[in-house]
């Protein structure tokens, strides 16, 4: 009977470690958002902290981007600037891959002297949106730049 006994708290005590094990998650089985597709340039002034809002208004009119990521690894970044009646464009296109919610843009940008200039760049996808993993300014005021991202 003792024998039947510590078999039966054996088996509870297995059943038990296997059921704690399989309520944990595991970052290499979690699905992390697909990421391919087009984004647009979205910049939310209102958002943007007091010292940035002004450059973050002006920018709004000024800036037209798109990012497209590919199922293939592929991307290609489309950039138009308008300034004072003058406007410009440009077309960057290069490679992404992805690490959990971060994506991770290399590329490489011909300029009009015909010397070329890395454009790299690190991402995190949100609620299907691309912010920069970055943050912009210096020092205490410098904020997060979740006032800047690409949307869907």
């Amino acid at each position: 009977m003792k024998k039947f006994f510590m078999l039966i708290i054996t088996v509870m005590i297995t059943v038990s470690m296997l059921l704690n094990t399989a309520g944990c998650k595991s970052d290499e089985n979690e699905k992390w958002p697909d990421p391919t597709g087009t984004y647009k340039l979205k910049i939310d002034a209102e958002k943007a902290p007091d010292d940035q809002k002004a450059l973050a208004q002006t920018m709004t009119g000024m800036v037209d981007m798109t990012i497209v990521l590919t199922e293939d690894g592929k991307v290609r970044a489309d950039v138009a600037l308008s300034v004072m009646g003058q406007s410009s464009s440009r077309s960057t296109e290069g490679t992404w891959t992805q690490e959990k919610n971060k994506i991770l843009i290399t590329g490489t940008e011909q300029t009009d002297s015909g010397l070329p200039i890395k454009t790299d760049g690190e991402f995190e996808i949100r609620e299907e949106k691309l912010f920069f993993a970055a943050q912009m300014g210096s020092g205490e005021s410098s904020g997060e730049t979740d006032y800047i991202y690409f949307e869907k």
